[in-house]
């Protein structure tokens, strides 16, 4: 992803200045385009007059499990459908989301093949039902046609379209305007950009906030990170090291606030595997979320330390003054612990600093897993895991629950999955980049889903089930469709609200549940329930005077 000074013709003068040294472009969202370039040009392209800045279009799917691959097993159901209660629907009412577009946005729908079995198994709508609007990204294990099976389980009637998300910040934002487009009523995601902002809206942020305002129901997991999180202000410890190129650095205090001496490392346990990432960000405004943006006015890094060798491991301190308040540490802790003579470990204790180079000190900073089995040891925040567009004040956000933790199956109230992320990191700039006067924390995740359900596209017969936030967020988009083919009139916030409304209530495992407890911050108003949320439509439905033709025995209450 490259940005350029501006959202006109300055954009265009950037790509044509970069088009020599080998840049395809792939998609363009206002001051921001994505593309690929050479490695050998990467030189040439940090000349280019026209650029701000430049970074790798990192993304995360929020799935779990084995890899993804197709195996031809015939047709299935997700377990989800009964969890939910929508058999009820589809069996008593005959509402089965037809007349809706469901848009999914995710890595890629054919890239293995096996499309046309899943069709003909009966996995997947006819053709003719499905609109692939851009389906380039070559290398993807096909997890969006995963949970395009998903939404048609649920919401058999409904058509579907896909757009891929693994085309750079810029391609997912225009992804979500094109799907509204093609008449996507609801839109579903799972993806995660690296350098999505925590404390500001960014271009996909805002993507999701231009469709919704138009009408669109928009669906995105939660993510699968749990609250491996850390959050605080920069404490200034009073020691100062010297950095590469004669730089300086001010380390922060990590126990401030506690009886103990100022303490400059942050004890981490990472788990064993090869690709390990921390994200940390601070609170100024990104370059990158808006033309004009004057970027973060402080820089800040963070070294990795390992206490028993007693050597730095890593230094990430890219320059961030007038650039975007963010640096992405990534570790492969499974090569490091074979380096070590240690590669049967769960993982491996390291020490953590973070220092300011230069500018104020940070009145708030995160430091954020992508993965739930990270642990902060020595001081803990247990701070929420979940920003960037699902957060947006147009999303719906999905938790996650397995479906055998549900009523349906015995277990109430249902158990939010350890994995699921939670919300609460506060909103703290608006999109051009001012800070807010008082914070915004938005009540995410809205409700939350099934996920864990039985799929095809596991290879290994001990691996059938899509598990993760991936899963769960298809299970309610679905459900959504089903409200709007039984009434084409209703509107997002509509849907939102019925959806919370009839949510079975179920707690953070952190909060003790009650049930006058509507919300946290974990698993939002709790879990998605289709026919209660089909029995409180059908009642404003009379309260306003409404009919419909609708296949219901004696009363309502056949969905009980």
């Amino acid at each position: 992803d490259v940005v350029s000074m501006g959202d006109g013709p300055e954009l265009q003068d950037m790509i044509e200045e970069l088009k020599p040294h080998g840049f395809t472009l792939l998609s363009t969202y206002r001051h921001m385009a994505s593309g690929t370039i050479p490695i050998e040009s990467l030189g040439e392209m940090c000349k280019c007059s026209t650029m701000l800045m430049a970074m790798p279009a990192m993304a995360i799917d929020n799935s779990l499990g084995g890899p993804m691959e197709r195996r031809a097993t015939g047709s299935v159901t997700s377990e989800g459908v009964l969890a939910m209660e929508v058999d009820k629907i589809l069996e008593n009412l005959g509402f089965n989301g037809s007349g809706v577009t469901v848009g999914v946005l995710s890595d890629s729908f054919n890239a293995l093949g096996g499309a046309q079995d899943d069709i003909a198994s009966g996995d997947l709508p006819p053709a003719d039902r499905i609109k692939i609007l851009n389906d380039s990204f070559i290398d993807g294990i096909d997890e969006g046609r995963a949970m395009m099976q998903i939404v048609h389980d649920v919401a058999p009637g409904a058509d579907l379209a896909f757009h891929t998300a693994f085309s750079g910040i810029a391609g997912f934002a225009n992804g979500i305007k094109k799907l509204a487009e093609a008449g996507c009523k609801v839109i579903v995601d799972d993806v995660f950009y690296f350098f999505e902002p925590a404390f500001q809206d960014g271009l996909i942020a805002q993507a999701v906030d231009d469709v919704t305002e138009s009408g669109v129901t928009y669906f995105s997991s939660a993510g699968n990170s749990g609250r491996s999180s850390y959050e605080s202000a920069f404490v200034d410890s009073g020691v100062a090291v010297d950095g590469p190129a004669g730089t300086v650095y001010r380390l922060h205090d990590w126990a401030y606030g506690s009886d103990s001496f100022p303490d400059v490392f942050q004890t981490v346990f990472l788990p064993n595997a090869e690709a390990v990432f921390l994200i940390f960000q601070w609170d100024e405004p990104f370059a990158t979320a808006a033309p004009g943006s004057q970027g973060s006015s402080s820089d800040l890094g963070m070294f990795i330390l390992d206490p028993i060798l007693n050597q730095v491991v890593a230094i990430f301190d890219r320059i961030n003054i007038g650039m975007d308040p963010i640096e992405i540490i990534g570790l492969n802790v499974a090569g490091y612990l074979q380096f070590i003579g240690r590669p049967n470990d769960l993982g491996y204790i390291f020490l953590i600093a973070i220092g300011l180079r230069s500018g104020k000190p940070p009145k708030r900073m995160k430091v954020t897993s992508l993965s739930y089995e990270v642990r902060f040891i020595a001081y803990p925040t247990n701070s929420g895991t979940g920003y960037g567009h699902s957060n947006a004040r147009g999303t719906i956000a999905v938790g996650a629950t397995n479906w055998e933790s549900t009523p349906r199956f015995g277990l109430d109230p249902p158990v939010i999955r350890s994995y699921s992320s939670a919300f609460g990191t506060p909103i703290l700039f608006d999109e051009k980049g001012k800070r807010l006067v008082k914070a915004e924390v938005r009540k995410q995740p809205k409700v939350t889903g099934p996920d864990g359900g039985i799929n095809t596209f596991f290879p290994d017969p001990a691996f059938t089930r899509f598990q993760g936030t991936s899963a769960s967020a298809p299970h309610v988009a679905a459900v959504a469709a089903l409200l709007l083919s039984s009434d084409p009139s209703l509107g997002r916030n509509e849907i939102k609200d019925v959806l919370k409304k009839t949510a079975v209530g179920m707690s953070d495992p952190m909060i003790p549940f009650s049930e006058e407890q509507r919300f946290d911050f974990r698993t939002g108003n709790g879990f998605v329930n289709a026919s209660a949320a089909f029995e409180e439509l059908l009642s404003r439905q009379g309260k306003e005077g409404k009919t419909r033709n609708l296949r219901v025995v004696g009363s309502t209450k056949v969905l009980a």
